[in-house]
């Protein structure tokens, strides 16, 4: 049975009665960039990392808005060129 102490500090934190909370806030990354998810495959992770690079080089940004701006716009044209290798790839033809 739970306690009304532990009711109470379950409502304020949003979890019901009875169930933990996984905190995943502590650990996640700032923006998906540093987290991973945009590379698939082991290779793509140095051309992801030199086209962080060239717009880090680019656009220079200095407060954590224009970092957030920046990340943006490598996710996006991440996201393209990702794309549009998908669409030439084509599968083999059978033999």
């Amino acid at each position: 049975m739970a306690t009304l102490l532990s009711i109470t500090t379950s409502r304020r934190d949003g979890v019901k009665p009875g169930r933990r909370r996984q905190g995943q806030t502590a650990s996640m990354p700032s923006t998906a960039i540093h987290s991973g998810e945009l590379v698939a495959g082991a290779g793509r992770s140095a051309a992801l990392a030199a086209l962080t690079a060239q717009y880090y080089r680019r656009w220079q940004p200095g407060v954590v808005e224009e970092r957030l701006l920046v990340d943006l716009l490598i996710a996006a044209d991440w996201q393209l060129r990702r794309l549009q290798a998908g669409r030439q790839w084509r599968p083999p033809e059978p033999a």
